[in-house]
């Protein structure tokens, strides 16, 4: 279900590509760190830009079949460690 969701939301800027998954295994595009370690070097207007984009990437999850029906996909572990930096 992941890499289902994952391969539609691939157009999304906040969203990393899918290049393919077979089973439970999923290739996405590389991020080039995680966030975790990026945040204490971060400036508090950076800061600020990145929850805007964490935020925006979550939205785009949440509206995955559209911003007019319901909530498909839902999640409860969702924590810095599941961000990475991308291009």
């Amino acid at each position: 279900v992941d890499a289902l969701a994952m391969e539609r939301l691939t157009p999304h800027p906040y969203v990393m590509n899918v290049h393919g998954f077979c089973g439970v295994s999923v290739m996405t595009e590389r991020g080039t760190d995680d966030i975790a370690r990026l945040v204490s070097h971060l400036s508090p207007r950076n800061k600020l830009d990145l929850a805007r984009k964490v935020s925006k990437s979550i939205a785009a999850v949440h509206e995955i079949d559209g911003r007019d029906k319901p909530v498909a996909l839902v999640h409860n572990d969702i924590n810095v460690s599941n961000f990475f930096w991308g291009r």
